[in-house]
């Protein structure tokens, strides 16, 4: 009998949401459990339906940098994040009765009532909508096999994770430009909750070496703090061994 990977990930998710009190989504459990080797998961978090695309390995190479900041995520502006959220959810669903999810609204309905909402709330719900959109637009991107339109919306994500989220930190703003600024970068972007942790960049083989000398070198002298370029391909996630 094999696992049931969408009961897998439930049960993840609520370990970490009742039990640890993180209030977090299922992305990460999905991400374990929905892996694939050379391949990127396109995932509805709602239902946890998902397919795989193809992931160019031969093309590009995954970049990762930690920033050497730890944040913790109970209590945290994590915790704020989700909340602002919700409340921008709750006010577009006074005006929108049909909407469940920041993802049901448009990008016009959203033009159409954004000067209606407090600042923070807004810019919450601008994020969540135009990452909507980029992601959509990613997916045809990779299946189309464009790394450069799939790089560009990477940093486009990072730019509204800093600027509409408010979720970056100087040392990932630096580590995400510099990465960016190399002629070898695709794109690159924070990833994973924000307020510390890594920063992720898709990178051209050739241009390795060079990247993993240079990145270093402009966080340190941006930062005063150091780093290291880790590389990676993507592999298969959690699996029955039988």
């Amino acid at each position: 009998e094999h696992l049931d990977l969408k009961e897998c990930i439930n049960l993840a998710y609520r370990a970490e949401t009742e039990y640890v009190g993180v209030p977090c989504g299922t992305l990460d459990p999905s991400a374990v459990f929905l892996a694939k080797e050379d391949h990127i998961v396109e995932l509805n978090c709602r239902n946890l339906d998902h397919q795989w695309l193809p992931f160019p390995s031969a093309q590009v190479r995954i970049a990762v940098m930690d920033s050497g900041i730890q944040r913790e995520l109970v209590g945290s502006s994590f915790v704020d994040r989700v909340r602002e959220t919700f409340v921008a959810r709750d006010f577009l669903k006074q005006k929108l009765p049909q909407v469940e999810h920041l993802t049901d609204v448009s990008e016009e309905e959203f033009l159409h009532y954004q000067d209606e909402m407090d600042e923070i709330p807004m810019r919450r719900a601008r994020h969540v909508i135009s990452e909507f959109d980029r992601a959509k637009r990613g997916v045809e991107a990779l299946r189309g096999g464009d790394l450069k339109i799939f790089g560009e919306l990477m940093s486009q994500t990072h730019a509204s994770l800093r600027d509409d989220y408010q979720g970056s930190t100087e040392e990932l703003n630096v580590l995400a430009h510099g990465a960016t600024s190399h002629s070898g970068c695709f794109g690159s972007r924070f990833v994973g909750a924000g307020f510390g942790g890594c920063v992720v960049a898709l990178v051209q083989p050739d241009a390795m070496d060079d990247f993993e000398k240079e990145i270093p070198k402009l966080y340190y002298a941006g930062c005063g703090k150091t780093t290291e370029v880790s590389w990676f391909l993507p592999s298969a996630g959690a699996h029955e061994l039988v």
